[in-house]
């Protein structure tokens, strides 16, 4: 549970830790973007189809499922609190059990042009595909091909939602009880969305992707230390790899276990989530450095070893085909935002573990801004009579 936006010195939160959720995005998107773009081009063709093993099929959807109204529980009353910080996530000690597999049911497409996809990263210690963990980070990425624009929404993990047959619960923990498609269906129906195709990586996956990249430089901090060790043990432990502990702060090359550990860490003064989110995007960023800095051969030599780390439900043809498209105008225009805004969620529930707030008012948000280009930030600007600066992000 969060300790209320800390930053990773352990002070307040920074009033601009929506940057630090632009920049985890944006990173990813490129980095994906880029192994994506090699593979449409037929460089790495047979590891894209690996990108499917274990991958969840899609059937027809059930004419009884039907979007909720008013989905939250009005018992669970906002708070001024912040959460408690000895709280324990539920389930944060559980064994990495594969899911119960569900099937992602197809949905009638808002708007042709659209394409809403979703991308979990899950909290998985394993490297089994069909184990899941909760989903520790969860974005929406909306591709329109008449615009040419991909619109991002980073949705928080501790959201307060009601999951089918489960109840009341954290969005996060869709994922650890049915899987990519009870996420997406539950994704659907809070926030009135057309979602049927995902990807996810892990974080022993993610580890991997940094050794396969040659390690990252990353600046830790003092502070950092001792909680990156402990998960550095455990992953060490986990996958049977001797322990590499961070002797000593400042600039230095991380290894994988090195670098998705300290991605982790959020307890224990350095940050909580907001921290957490800022290591993310520095982790990603180093990585996309790299991935930037390599030469074409490089690249193609890279590729087929990045590409086996990502499980998605995307077909080849389906990946050449949005990727292709979203360079055929030129460089896509990329925007970001979350959900929920600032102000309009607060702490709620036992310990104040859940971030409550209206999702009706939210899937407003997320509609306007995939479908009219309007972000929740100029919608917000908007009802208070102000002019709205919505930030663009061009690919260079």
């Amino acid at each position: 549970t969060e300790d209320g936006g800390a930053g990773r010195s352990g002070g307040p939160a920074p009033r601009g830790k929506d940057a630090y959720f632009l920049k985890t995005a944006l990173k990813v998107l490129l980095i994906v973007v880029l192994v994506l773009l090699l593979a449409a081009a037929g460089i790495v063709w047979y590891a894209v189809s690996k990108m499917q093993d274990g991958a969840v099929g899609t059937v027809e959807r059930p004419e009884n499922l039907e979007v909720l109204d008013g989905n939250r529980d009005t018992s669970l009353e906002p708070a001024e609190a912040q959460p408690d910080p000895a709280a324990e996530e539920p389930g944060e000690s559980d064994g990495d059990e594969p899911y119960e597999e569900q099937l992602i049911y197809e949905v009638d497409r808002k708007d042709s042009d659209v394409v809403n996809i979703l991308l979990i990263g899950t909290d998985s210690r394993s490297g089994n595909k069909e184990a899941t963990g909760r989903s520790d980070s969860m974005m929406l990425v909306s591709y329109n091909s008449k615009n040419g624009t991909i619109k991002l929404v980073s949705l928080m993990r501790d959201s307060q939602v009601e999951v089918d047959d489960v109840g009341t619960t954290k969005l996060n923990h869709a994922y650890a009880y049915g899987g990519p498609a009870l996420a997406i269906r539950t994704i659907n129906q809070t926030f009135d969305l057309d979602i049927e195709h995902y990807a996810t990586v892990n974080f022993v996956q993610m580890a991997q992707m940094i050794d396969a990249l040659g390690g990252v430089t990353i600046d830790v901090h003092e502070n950092e230390i001792e909680e990156t060790n402990k998960f550095i043990l455990e992953y060490c432990r986990t996958v049977g790899q001797a322990n590499c502990p961070i002797e000593s702060a400042g600039v230095q090359e991380l290894n994988g276990a090195q670098a998705m550990s300290y991605a982790r860490i959020r307890k224990n003064g350095t940050g909580d989530d907001w921290g957490r989110v800022e290591r993310q995007g520095i982790v990603l960023e180093a990585m996309f450095d790299k991935v930037q800095s390599s030469s074409a051969a490089a690249l193609i030599d890279l590729a087929p070893k990045l590409l086996p780390y990502v499980t998605t439900d995307l077909s080849v043809t389906e990946i050449g085909s949005l990727v292709l498209g979203g360079f055929s105008g030129g460089k896509p225009e990329i925007s970001h935002s979350r959900v929920p805004a600032d102000g309009e969620w607060s702490y709620g529930g036992q310990s104040n573990a859940y971030i409550v707030y209206d999702t009706d008012l939210a899937a407003r948000r997320i509609e306007r801004y995939f479908y009219e280009g309007v972000s929740p930030e100029e919608q917000i600007a908007e009802e208070n009579g102000q002019g709205g600066d919505d930030e663009v992000y061009i690919l260079q």
